[in-house]
């Protein structure tokens, strides 16, 4: 038997279909109607009010809103709010630290159809915020609160919208956001055309673009909004700047400590120019930059490892971590570099030549920094730095370079600072002591045992060359001041060098014509006839008094042609010289020239300094000027006093000198 099952006729579903348009019709205007009943009433002006109340409170000034919340049906259901600005405080360059001209706050019909709840979407139309400092560094957007108690008095002021709905997406047209600092009078803008977010059951989503100064800056990305089982959310922002860009993706977990988060970052600077115009933070010609790592969360501390950024020829690996410890910073970090070339980086540049050499307004040369940093006291740390090859800006190198940074309390320690390996090791420690905010202590020591003096070839002007130079050196100062100035005029200590056998070449022509050319000149005629010079021997030792170094017969010097000593006084506290220097011939280097003794003075100030003959007291000695040698305008003295004012020795006497002060 068989049964016949009829199709519905065209005017059936017809009729099925307008009844359920209907039917769908009706249940969307109740939801719409119910979601405005429901915002009806909600009490506007009382979460207004409450708003108003928590940002004043947190910045001290007026938060003002144009007239009544705006309530409307069609097209849906919305809250509107028309010219909300914050006041600025006084003094700042414009009344408002921030205007809004719109913001509307809608109810989602797709949301309500789709059983989700009241949806809302919000627009803001042209945001204007102004971010300044004033002279003295003071910010208009320091709060008066804690940042969390204002966030937590407008989740209290929101909580009965926050009862009924739920945020899914936020659109702002036409923002601006300005920086002005009347410090530096550094201004910058940022114009956003339009930025999107929206929020779904799994992410927020975000995009943005923006003219800075007149570069685009486009920013993507998403963060989860569901938790996995370690409390983490999956992350992803993609950023691309002016001649930059950068890139992060994992895991992220919001709370502290942090355990769980991992991130890959990556960020590529290709035209740091562009990125500087844009961004008003001034950096050097620098070649292109490229930086990777993983941030990850672990034992309560944040850690970027393996950490590797490339800049040119220069490499640098290792880590860097931060954590709290008692409620205090803590950031350790280990830098290794194969090579790190500072002229590359854009620090070898010619500086511009300065004008005339007139002192400071103050007449000093030493600037007047203040010690006792307070900086230092906000943060504990290690940082140790290891350089395979380390280029100096000039264009010299040093090999062979590490550093141990230590900073407990306001006391930073650099300890020990190495220069070259095995004999040729020169090491030093510097304490400097800023953890009382009246004052400031610095105690430094400097090390060398048999370390060869060519290993410093890098710190020498261009053109000059060093080998051998065997050096022993033991130098121990220390001061107290809260100031650079005052550090300087109250230093105590000892400075103790001893240089063997070495080989010097193109000293005169590399010093050009500085003052210490024309001292150069002035001792030894044949500098300027030598391509080289033969040291035999240089000492230095002489004490460090409340600021004042003194030198007799302490400093001495002795090559294959000449010997000669130094002695005087430098005052690090007045900032003045009165040092006398006074070389001889050998009597190996033959006849004539052998009877050259040569005399100067060097007086004045550090900003002022004045370098001449000492014809007084050549002439209290009964010597004769200019009447041995004139050698390519060099002023020569001859006498045999003055040559018997000069040791046979100097290196020796320098040296018995320090015997001396070890057996008192």
């Amino acid at each position: 038997m068989s049964q016949t099952i009829s199709s519905p006729s065209a005017a059936t579903l017809r009729r099925w279909a307008l009844r359920l348009g209907v039917a769908f019709l009706a249940l969307a205007l109740g939801l719409t109607i119910a979601a405005w009943a429901a915002l009806r009433l909600v009490d506007m002006e009382a979460i207004t009010a409450r708003v108003r109340a928590a940002v004043e409170e947190a910045t001290g000034r007026a938060l003002t809103i144009g007239g009544d919340p705006e309530l409307t049906l069609l097209p849906q259901p919305r809250v509107v709010l028309r010219d909300i600005a914050l006041a600025n405080p006084p003094g700042a360059s414009r009344e408002q630290m921030l205007t809004v001209r719109r913001i509307d706050a809608g109810i989602s019909l797709v949301s309500v159809l789709t059983g989700r709840g009241l949806g809302v979407r919000v627009e803001v139309t042209e945001p204007d915020v102004l971010l300044e400092r004033d002279k003295k560094g003071v910010a208009n957007w320091r709060l008066l609160v804690p940042a969390r108690d204002l966030l937590r008095n407008l989740v209290e002021a929101l909580g009965v919208v926050a009862q009924y709905a739920r945020f899914e997406a936020v659109e702002i047209e036409n923002a601006r956001i300005g920086f002005r600092d009347g410090q530096s009078g550094v201004t910058r803008t940022l114009k956003s055309k339009t930025a999107r977010a929206s929020l779904s059951d799994e992410a927020l989503n975000f995009e943005v673009t923006a003219n800075v100064d007149g570069e685009m800056v486009r920013a993507e990305g998403s963060v989860g909004t569901a938790h996995d089982t370690h409390g983490t959310l999956p992350v992803t922002v993609n950023l691309v700047a002016p001649g930059a860009s950068a890139m992060a993706s994992g895991k992220v977990r919001p709370d502290w400590p942090s355990d769980g988060t991992e991130v890959e970052i990556d960020i590529k600077v290709g035209d740091e120019q562009r990125l500087a115009a844009a961004t008003g933070v001034p950096v050097p010609d620098l070649p292109k930059l490229a930086a990777t790592g993983r941030l990850s969360g672990r034992d309560g501390a944040l850690r970027v490892e393996p950490l590797s950024i490339a800049a040119g020829a220069s490499k640098i690996g290792g880590f860097v971590e931060f954590r709290q410890v008692r409620s205090r910073p803590y950031v350790s970090a280990r830098l290794d570099a194969a090579l790190l070339d500072l002229a590359e980086l854009g620090l070898g540049k010619a500086r511009p030549a300065p004008q005339a050499s007139a002192p400071p307004s103050d007449g000093r040369l030493v600037p007047d920094i203040p010690l006792a940093i307070p900086e230092l006291r906000k943060a504990d740390g290690k940082v140790s730095l290891a350089v395979k090859r380390l280029v100096l800006p000039d264009g010299g190198a040093l090999a062979d370079v590490s550093v141990n940074l230590s900073l407990a309390g306001g006391r930073l320690t650099a300890d020990p600072v190495t220069l070259g390996t095995g004999d040729s090791r020169i090491s030093a420690k510097l304490a400097l002591d800023a953890s009382s905010p009246k004052s400031s202590t610095v105690d430094a020591a400097i090390r060398a045992r048999g370390a060869e003096l060519g290993a410093l070839q890098g710190l020498l002007p261009a053109g000059v060359a060093l080998t051998g130079g065997r050096t022993d050196a033991e130098i121990n100062v220390s001061g107290r001041g809260d100031s650079l100035r005052l550090l300087l005029g109250s230093l105590n200590g000892h400075i103790h060098v001893v240089v063997g056998d070495a080989k010097i070449s193109g000293t005169v022509a590399a010093l050009g014509g500085s003052m210490f050319g024309e001292l150069v000149r002035t001792l030894d005629p044949f500098a300027a006839r030598d391509d080289s010079q033969h040291l035999k021997c240089a000492v230095v030792n002489v004490p460090l008094r409340n600021g004042v170094l003194t030198a007799t017969d302490g400093i001495g010097i002795e090559t294959d042609k000449l010997a000669g000593v130094i002695s005087g006084q430098v005052d690090f506290g007045k900032e003045t010289l009165d040092v006398n220097l006074r070389s001889e011939a050998v009597d190996s280097v033959g006849p004539g020239i052998a009877d050259f003794a040569g005399a100067g003075q060097l007086t004045g100030t550090f900003a002022e300094p004045s370098l001449a003959l000492n014809a007084r007291g050549a002439a209290e000695l009964g010597v004769s000027v200019g009447a041995a040698v004139a050698t390519g305008g060099i002023s020569l003295l001859a006498g045999s006093l003055l040559r018997a004012a000069i040791p046979a020795h100097p290196c020796a006497v320098a040296l018995e000198g320090s015997k001396q002060r070890d057996t008192r």
